[in-house]
């Protein structure tokens, strides 16, 4: 791969299909297990759901939420400095963290 050039795979922006695939299971497991309902026509997945101890519908919701929600990616202060910014540090004696260098 040329040095910050983007020589193949998916063109920027572009969704990935197996998340999207994954995406779309999940919801039509969901949706038919929703329709399922017992004698007094309650979901069963909400009674399976709600049958699990506290601890537990908490864990099984957090792992839906990382099904479906995007993952948040983590910027640091430093990663957030300007090339105006580091060089003012250097020129005040800073050293340059091993990322700062490109």
């Amino acid at each position: 791969m040329a040095k910050g050039k983007k020589t193949g795979g998916r063109a920027k922006g572009t969704p990935n299909k197996s998340t999207q695939l994954a995406k779309d299971l999940m919801i039509g497991w969901l949706n038919l297990h929703n329709t399922c309902t017992d004698a007094t026509g309650v979901q069963l997945i909400w009674q399976d759901f709600m049958a699990l101890d506290p601890r537990d519908r908490v864990k099984v919701s957090v792992e839906f939420i990382k099904v479906i929600m995007p993952k948040n990616i983590s910027i640091d202060e430093e990663s957030r400095r300007t090339i105006e910014d580091r060089l003012v540090a250097l020129s005040e004696g800073e050293q340059l963290e091993a990322e700062d260098v490109d």
